[in-house]
């Protein structure tokens, strides 16, 4: 991040150096609180008919993203670079589906037409995994944006390190499926061409 206002920049720093641990503390609440509740009403948007996937997610990612350009520019920094990686970080989290873990929280699975039951922390753990992947390209261009200039081959082992560990996790997954997925040996899930789908279960 880069000083756009070393006056304003340096009177926070001072007044952020003077504050004590409690007032430190009140900061980091309140700042928790405003973004969480920035993201849970453009959330609600994002869950309306229409808006799946990356078109749902990059609601809440730019509205995070202005607001963090907005309250680092009440404090004298530039975060415009921060803004743009954010928001698309958390809008590729979009593509992760959790449609499935609604059903299994209220410990039901459904197996076309039947229900067979599963247990309700089963669903909550689906929704933990589904939040660290919405969560987590945001973080990752986050820390890109934040570790200021890089080399091309700083940039080449930066894409290449998450893509060879989704890669990994592919492939362990699929040779492994009974570890992830419940309910696989008797139900059996849709396999599909790009990989298994754990949305769909067939008989």
């Amino acid at each position: 991040m880069t000083i756009a206002d070393p006056e304003t920049y340096q009177r926070h720093r001072h007044r952020h150096d003077r504050s004590s641990t409690r007032t430190a503390w009140t900061e980091i609440l309140l700042t928790m609180l405003l973004f969480g509740s920035i993201g849970a009403i453009t959330w609600a948007v994002r869950g309306t008919r229409g808006w799946g996937g990356i078109d749902g997610t990059i609601l809440p990612g730019m509205t995070w993203a202005l607001l963090w350009y907005y309250v680092c520019g009440r404090k004298g920094i530039d975060a415009r670079g921060i803004a743009l990686w954010l928001g698309l970080g958390i809008a590729l989290g979009g593509e992760l589906g959790y449609g499935q873990y609604v059903s299994w929280i209220r410990g039901m699975f459904n197996v076309g037409d039947e229900i067979i039951d599963i247990a309700p922390w089963v669903g909550w753990l689906g929704f933990i995994v589904a939040g660290i992947g919405w969560g987590a390209p945001g973080g990752i261009a986050l820390g890109w944006a934040l570790g200021g200039k890089t080399s091309l081959n700083g940039w080449l082992v930066r894409l290449m390190i998450p893509v060879g560990i989704a890669l990994f996790l592919r492939m362990f997954i699929q040779a492994y499926p009974g570890l992830f997925f419940p309910h696989w040996d008797p139900v059996r899930y849709a396999v599909r061409s790009d990989g298994i789908d754990p949305a769909v279960a067939a008989i």
